[in-house]
């Protein structure tokens, strides 16, 4: 559990610093899934994650800059730590490339079927073992945005949570006919963009008209039961 404080670049720097072995182990990670399930070199894969940079600081300037927290706090290449929040896009965007896929399950219990009338949500993640070795939990209480917390990859920016105002989201993975390597704006970014809302239609409304660049599940909730 790690708990950040700050502007944006603050609060990525100590989730680099406190979390550094478990984003090495998120970069190993995937940087061999790249190796073994795409046909891109080391080298294609960072040039990729630097197209994905500029996608993700056109629509997220503070985002960017605490991916480039992380990157310093862990002493990692900055690419590298962009590759791991675009790792699904990479590995399934373009779908000539992809293996099938395994996908998590998502669910959610409305107020009318719960026995103290509170929404319910949840999820298995069905997942690759090895990343067992790298989940952190985080509280974040970033300057000018929502108090947050989450359950994500380290070196992640987004995954699984829920805010103080009460929306929460999780995710699954879809792969489509539609997924054709076009650039986007990555999962992670979008989920944890959707936490920034303090409202459920404000946080649909930015992942809707955000360009995205892989088929995904976003299951999105409000503690007043929509």
């Amino acid at each position: 559990l790690l708990e950040l404080a700050g502007d944006a670049h603050e609060c990525g720097e100590q989730h680099g610093c406190g979390a550094a072995e478990r984003v090495a182990r998120s970069i190993e990670i995937y940087l061999a899934a790249f190796g073994k399930q795409t046909t891109l070199s080391l080298a294609e894969v960072r040039e990729r994650a630097r197209g994905f940079a500029a996608q993700i600081e056109g629509i997220d300037a503070d985002i960017l800059a605490e991916l480039k927290g992380i990157a310093a706090g862990a002493h990692q290449l900055f690419e590298d730590i962009v590759a791991i929040n675009c790792r699904t896009e990479l590995l399934y965007g373009d779908k000539a490339g992809s293996r099938p896929a395994t996908e998590c399950t998502t669910v959610v219990a409305l107020p009318e079927a719960t026995a103290d009338r509170r929404i319910l949500i949840g999820k298995n993640w069905d997942w690759r073992d090895a990343c067992v070795d790298s989940v952190v939990l985080l509280k974040i209480a970033q300057r000018g945005k929502p108090r947050l917390a989450l359950m994500v990859e380290a070196g992640m920016v987004g995954r699984d949570g829920f805010n103080e105002h009460g929306i929460a989201v999780i995710g699954n993975l879809l792969v489509s006919h539609h997924d054709q390597g076009r650039p986007g704006v990555p999962i992670p970014i979008l989920r944890r963009r959707i936490l920034h809302a303090t409202t459920y239609y404000e946080a649909i409304d930015t992942l809707v008209r955000s360009p995205r660049g892989a088929s995904g599940n976003y299951l999105i909730a409000h503690r007043d039961g929509v």
